[in-house]
């Protein structure tokens, strides 16, 4: 006893193919379920959209500034911040806004004398998201000026443009 698709196929010339195509369809449609998702390309837009280095001579600090942005349409995942500071200087404290972004900042234990970068983590940030990031170290009288500092602003989720992650700021 053959099946109805053998007997549909069976009856050759043009119409035996349309019947063909039409049951392939068919079978093709079926496996692929109720309906099928065309799959979206992930990705995070993260960069420094300011950064100013500001000195104050009467307490011998250099302040870093640093404004970081989420411009694309997917959350940013495990966000980082690395600020490049001059040798020289030591990171003392570090404070973000919002808040909630900030969950640490911190410098390798050689920094602690002057190894010239503090890194961040920021979290995850929304899309559209901006979060300022302040650090503050202590300079050598004999060093205060002309001091600068640079921000590169990477995430988990791939970047379409990084071009927009590294900043440098202008000397003070």
């Amino acid at each position: 006893m053959r099946t109805l698709s053998e007997k549909l196929l069976n009856r050759g010339g043009i119409r035996g193919d349309l019947v063909a195509i039409a049951l392939t369809l068919l079978i093709a449609v079926s496996f692929a379920g109720p309906h099928v998702e065309a799959r979206e390309f992930i990705s995070a837009d993260v960069k420094v959209t300011n950064i100013i280095a500001a000195i104050d001579h009467a307490a011998a600090t250099l302040t870093c500034t640093m404004t970081v942005h989420n411009d694309n349409d997917d959350d940013a995942q495990l966000v980082k911040l690395l600020v490049l500071l001059p040798l020289e200087v030591k990171f003392r404290s570090a404070s973000a806004v919002p808040a909630r972004h900030w969950t640490l900042c911190e410098a390798p234990v050689a920094a602690q004398g002057g190894v010239g970068h503090v890194t961040c983590d920021l979290g995850g940030m929304g899309v559209g998201e901006i979060a300022t990031v302040t650090l503050v170290t202590t300079v050598p009288s004999s060093d205060i000026a002309h001091k600068s500092c640079g921000a590169f602003v990477w995430s988990k989720l791939p970047d379409p443009d990084t071009s927009n992650n590294y900043k440098t700021s202008p000397e003070p």
